[in-house]
């Protein structure tokens, strides 16, 4: 499964969130306390994420990462989950299991990122406003598509750009940096 999503950088969360809820329905909030892993080989660096989500198992995920159209980014997605949520010690012991495993590996974690969020659901898409540590407020709207090829990715690129503008987010707020490469500056 294909994301192709963009975020943009807010100025009026507050607005925004009003404008969002006018037009689609509210999913809820959640917190997303992310851990970078990296193993470099050879001079190119691997990268992968543990996330630590509200109510949800823990998460390892890996991505192929590319912006297109200099706005948005495509992202092949390889996602499994870790221990489950009904039993939170095993859960933590499972973490710890894996994070032994990634060390073994040569992995270490590089950097951590924190968002609170709330999530609206419109149509084919899902919009996100977040408080992101160290970086402010940011909206995501992301699309999934099983493929990746030039139409498809134009199709998504429409909608999320009208989507955008239908929040009321301008166009020369979109940021094409991953929150990774933000915060690797702070």
């Amino acid at each position: 499964m294909f994301e192709i999503e963009l975020k943009a950088k807010l100025t009026d969360r507050k607005t925004v969130e009003e404008k969002i809820s006018a037009f689609a329905t509210f999913m809820g909030l959640t917190e997303k306390s992310d851990v970078y892993w990296t193993q470099n080989r050879l001079g190119h660096p691997e990268k992968l994420r543990l996330r630590d989500e509200t109510g949800k198992p823990l998460t390892a995920n890996y991505k192929k990462k590319e912006v297109r159209h200099n706005q948005i980014e495509v992202n092949d997605e390889i996602e499994f989950t870790i221990g489950n949520t009904s039993d939170k010690e095993q859960s933590l012991k499972e973490k710890t299991s894996f994070e032994i495993f990634l060390n073994a590996a040569g992995f270490s974690p590089t950097m951590h990122k924190h968002k609170e969020t709330k999530s609206w659901k419109f149509e084919d898409s899902l919009i996100e406003i977040s408080y992101v540590d160290k970086l402010g407020d940011y909206i995501e709207i992301e699309i999934l598509s099983e493929t990746d090829n030039a139409e498809a990715t134009q199709k998504a690129h429409d909608k999320l750009l009208s989507v955008l503008k239908k929040c009321g987010v301008p166009e020369e707020d979109i940021e094409t940096r991953y929150y990774s490469e933000m915060l690797e500056g702070k």
